[in-house]
């Protein structure tokens, strides 16, 4: 009898193990998409090594940092511009949507990438305009075009400092 009882009490510890585990898999799987962020291309919002963490489910919106997924790489960027607004970099550094400079609070020069992207650029349905903060990094739609929605992993939910790596 007491061997049997043992049995039921370690059947029952593993089962909660399991689905503490379960639902931990579950919540970094579906809901939080945590990494650490390498180079500069948000600063000075996000620097380098900074661990960043967003929330799948959350919306998206205009002015948002969020991850997302371009050429099977995960980046940051900022979404400036949402499907249906028109995007226009003037020669002189300045960043138009629907012809209205955004409040940002980057400071730098918006300069155009030599690439396949012609201004006024209207985003497509189903696509976002993401920046970079540091807007001598061209590595965004500048570069790339347009990003897919479903590609946007969600906005920045947390980002944290981390020191000495």
């Amino acid at each position: 009898m007491l061997k049997s009882d043992s049995h039921k009490t370690l059947l029952k510890f593993v089962m909660k193990i399991a689905l503490y585990v379960l639902v931990v898999v579950g919540i970094f799987s579906f809901v939080l998409d945590i990494q650490i962020h390498y180079g500069n291309n948000m600063y000075p919002a996000i620097k380098d090594g900074d661990l960043v963490v967003t929330n799948r489910l959350a919306p998206i919106s205009v002015e948002s940092a969020v991850i997302y997924k371009h050429g099977g790489k995960k980046r940051v960027g900022r979404i400036i511009a949402k499907a249906g607004q028109t995007v226009t970099i003037t020669g002189k550094g300045k960043l138009l949507v629907d012809n209205v400079q955004p409040a940002e609070e980057v400071f730098y020069k918006t300069a155009k990438a030599d690439s396949s992207v012609k201004y006024p650029y209207k985003v497509p349905k189903g696509y976002v305009f993401i920046l970079n903060d540091y807007r001598e990094d061209m590595n965004d739609s500048r570069t790339y075009g347009a990003i897919k929605v479903s590609d946007v992993h969600g906005p920045l939910l947390i980002s944290m400092r981390r020191r000495g790596f």
